[in-house]
């Protein structure tokens, strides 16, 4: 069953013209060159992240330690987190499930690394 672009409703030309855009047939290569750009900064950007942490690391890295900062004082900031989260793990399934996957590793791997208590002498 072949459609003509005239019977696409509003929603199916939507998401043509989305494809055409994303895989660079609409617009020519000037479409190709901007996407193109958008991908060398998207590099770019995860690049100089990793490079500017590296060169700011703590000297903690010595002692296994991430040089993540440690989390504010009070529930505020979790609050705030869960208010952004929840919402944005709905909209997108796939990410939430990441999110819950990232911190079920972080539970075990803070269960496991724990420090022994040292029994009082």
């Amino acid at each position: 069953a072949d459609l003509r672009w005239s019977q696409f409703g509003v929603m199916a030309k939507g998401f043509e013209w989305g494809i055409a855009v994303h895989q660079g047939m609409q617009y020519g290569w000037i479409n190709r060159i901007v996407m193109l750009i958008g991908c060398i900064a998207v590099w770019l950007l995860a690049i100089s992240g990793l490079v500017m942490w590296w060169k700011r690391r703590p000297p903690s890295l010595s002692r296994r330690r991430t040089g993540a900062p440690t989390a504010p004082p009070g529930p505020r900031a979790r609050i705030a987190a869960l208010y952004i989260v929840i919402p944005l793990s709905i909209l997108y399934p796939l990410t939430g499930l990441s999110l819950v996957a990232a911190l079920l590793l972080d539970r075990a791997v803070r269960a496991f690394t724990r420090p022994k208590p040292v029994a009082a002498s």
